[in-house]
């Protein structure tokens, strides 16, 4: 997945679910955290493919994200607190947020 992807600071809704792509969510994450003022993204789904490492901390500068799906990928480590605590919007956590893989 490109790091280009930090040039659309605009892109509300990233749809990329069942399609078989891989490499680390960071890379996905760490090009929409270089918008300056925040990058507007506020719906991710990448269940369904195969994005492996660990899911990286600036996933938490979203504020705006109510719908979030990472499931169904080869995910691993640690969630805390720290991850999640600026999103606000996610409402029900439990409903809102699956992961296949036991941490």
């Amino acid at each position: 997945m490109p790091r280009t992807l930090g040039g659309l600071c605009s892109l509300t809704d990233l749809r990329l679910n069942s399609n078989n792509f891989n490499g680390e969510l960071a890379d996905v994450v760490d090009g929409l955290s270089r918008c300056t003022g925040g990058a507007a993204l506020s719906y991710l789904r990448i269940e369904g493919n195969k994005f492996n490492g660990i899911i990286p901390y600036n996933l938490g500068q979203f504020s705006g994200m109510y719908r979030l799906d990472l499931s169904s990928n080869s995910l691993e480590g640690d969630i805390t607190e720290a991850h999640f605590s600026q999103l606000l919007q996610l409402g029900n956590f439990g409903h809102i947020f699956k992961l296949a893989s036991p941490f």
